[in-house]
This record gives C-alpha cells, structure tokens and sequence, in this order.
C-alpha cells in the first residue's frame, strides 16, 4: 500500500494538470481481496511453476477517473421501505449519496439514477402505511444534463451499454441500495455491467444491505457484502476521499 502522502501527491498532481476550463481527473484507492498474490495491476502472481502464489489479504491500487471516462450510478435512492431501513439510509443519503452527486456533477462527471416506475413503486407499503417513493432530496438533483434519471424495465442493459460507450465512459461508481441486492444484482448491477466490458466499483459508505432480524443494529449482511465484493475483484472506493477528491476537483484551475 503506497503512503497517504504519495497518494495525496498523485491526486494534487492530477488535478494541477487540467488546463482552465478542463475537468480534472481524480485518483484515489481501490482496495479488494484475494487469497492469492496480487501485483501492482492488480492481477495474480505466479511462481516460477506457473503455479498461484498463496498470500491472502487486501491489496490497494491508485485508480485515476476523469469525466471522460467514468459515471457514476445511484441505484434505487428509495425511502419508506421500513423503519429501520430509513433509520439507516436517511443520514447515509446526508452524509454521502447527496453531497457525493453534487460534487460529482460540480467536478463534470455524469450520475446515472436508476429507479422503479412510479406505478410500480407505489404498490409497496410499509408498516406505517407510507409508500416507497423516490427520496425527493435526490430526484431534484436530476437535470437530464449531467444528473440522468432511468427507468429499471424501460432502460435496458443494452441501452446504458449502448449510452456509455458512445461518451467514452469505462468506469462506472456505484452507490445507493441496496449493497446486498439491488447494486450488484440487478440487470443494471455491476455484476451485468462488469460482464459487459465496465471497470465497476464500489463505495461501502454510500450504501447499506437490507438486513434481517438482530442483523439491523450490527449491520451484519452489509459487512458481508463488502468482503464479498471485494473478493470478487469489485475495488471499494473510501466514501470519505471520494468526496474530498471531488471537492478538491471542483475548485477553480488557476487557483
């Protein structure tokens, strides 16, 4: 794992870069798993045999995404599922869903929102009564710009497929819910987008599992997802640096 200073350097490094009026790019970590040895690339060593080098544990990579070649997707961004769904989601839509969108657009990059029809969401209620809808905090960050709002069953794999190459996107950032269902199973998850040629990652901190008895208050199926899908080579981006790489690319070039 390279220091904290060099990776703040790479970063200030890219950002100084960008001409005026240009996008900068971002970089910053990607952490996965493995049971075997990893190099710099992140693919598996082998021994003078051929043979895989055992050495479980978590390997880092710099990644670096530009507005050019990356978006990110929000997938299913809903309140009213439960109580104690939103007990969980709601300060996770505060703390980073929202202010990662916006700086994501402020900095050029393309955010991808995928959701149900209205009609469809609106046959599931809680026990309260109140029905799932889209969080209306997020839908008014929605511009048809640079905020795009899709439609699951109108919007198909092969349509976001068909959209992303012809802007050149080869990344692709995932956030919202749920870690342990919508995000990576989906038919626009990141397991399909990944099978379809896209780098996927993954940013814990901006999404949470849909849990199940005394699992809700340790949060157990989403600690779970992590190392899963860190273990199958999915990077897991700091929601934290994420946001602060952003903001940092949000400033003015001639500063």
């Amino acid at each position: 794992m390279r220091p904290l200073f060099l990776l703040q350097m790479t970063a200030l490094l890219l950002l100084s870069t960008a001409s005026p009026g240009e996008c900068a790019a971002i970089s910053l970590p990607g952490v996965v798993l493995s049971h075997y040895a990893l190099d710099n690339g992140g693919g598996t060593v082998k021994n003078a045999d051929g043979a895989l080098v055992y050495k479980e544990g978590a390997y880092t990579q710099d990644y670096a995404f530009s507005p050019h070649d990356t978006a990110f997707v929000v997938m299913d961004p809903w309140i009213n599922q439960t109580p104690r769904m939103d007990a969980i989601v709601f300060p996770i839509y505060e703390k980073y869903i929202i202010p990662i969108i916006r700086a994501a657009k402020a900095a050029g990059f393309t955010c991808y929102i995928f959701s149900e029809p209205p009609e469809n969401l609106r046959t599931t209620r809680d026990e309260r009564g109140l029905a799932t809808r889209d969080n209306p905090e997020v839908m008014e960050l929605v511009d048809e710009e640079k905020v795009l709002k899709r439609l699951h069953w109108k919007y198909s794999p092969a349509d976001f497929s068909r959209d992303l190459k012809a802007a050149g996107i080869q990344n692709l950032i995932y956030l919202g819910f749920a870690s342990n269902w919508c995000v990576p199973f989906r038919e626009l998850g990141m397991f399909a987008m990944r099978k379809a040629g896209f780098k996927c990652f993954f940013v814990p901190e901006a999404s949470a599992a849909v849990e199940i008895g005394d699992g809700w208050e340790k949060r157990e199926l989403d600690s779970a997802m992590r190392k899963i899908l860190a273990l199958q080579r999915f990077p897991l981006l700091n929601g934290d640096t994420l946001l602060e790489r952003l903001k940092m690319a949000e400033k003015p070039r001639n500063e």
